[in-house]
């Protein structure tokens, strides 16, 4: 009986522990989609519009998952194959696939695949960037109030920060310009 439950104490323990690898894997997967669909976007919205599935592997593989080795595959698709950006022509979708071998849990399940998939869509601004706030994390990055008038003409209005409230606007501020390009959120109050 001892042996038995031992056994089976075994088997659960190394399932625990490779469930943690595997969502690592899972993490580190999705990093790398993610990754290879941006990269993918930014060259194709530079022009970049017959090379931009090599620049999508290339950059996977650079974060590990090279495609065609061993058992990884990388799949660039434009339009995306499935999901809600699969009717959206501009979009690019990479798919990332890559095995999983249990050691300790082999008992009790398989080799099986982990994989990610991650859509970008290429974005080229109208106007060149005038104004770029560069802090990455800051609320209020760009911050406009009281009776501030900016107008920009042919211009963009950049904020880089992934704050919920990267962009602040107060009091009777106002902003135009060709684009406005915001990491994070907006908070705008008053008569902005």
């Amino acid at each position: 009986m001892t042996a038995l439950s031992l056994t089976a104490l075994v088997g659960f323990t190394g399932l625990g522990i490779e469930a943690t690898q595997w969502y690592n894997e899972k993490r580190s997967i999705q990093a790398a989609s993610d990754d290879a669909a941006l990269s993918a976007a930014v060259a194709y919205s530079q022009g970049n519009t017959s090379g931009y599935n090599v620049e999508a592997k290339s950059v996977a593989g650079s974060d590990g998952f090279v495609d065609g080795t061993s058992n990884v595959t990388v799949t660039v698709n434009k339009p995306p194959a499935s999901g809600p950006y699969a009717s959206n022509a501009s979009a690019i979708q990479v798919i990332i696939v890559a095995p999983a071998t249990p050691v300790l849990s082999r008992m009790f399940i398989g080799d099986f695949n982990i994989s990610a998939s991650s859509v970008a869509i290429p974005y080229s601004p109208s106007a060149n960037g005038c104004v770029l706030a560069l802090n990455g994390a800051a609320a209020g990055a760009g911050t406009l109030s009281g009776t501030t008038t900016i107008t920009l003409n042919n211009c963009s209005f950049d904020v880089n920060s992934k704050s919920g409230s990267a962009l602040v606007m107060n009091g009777n501020s106002s902003l135009t310009a060709s684009d406005v390009i915001i990491g994070g959120g907006d908070s705008i109050s008053n008569n902005s």
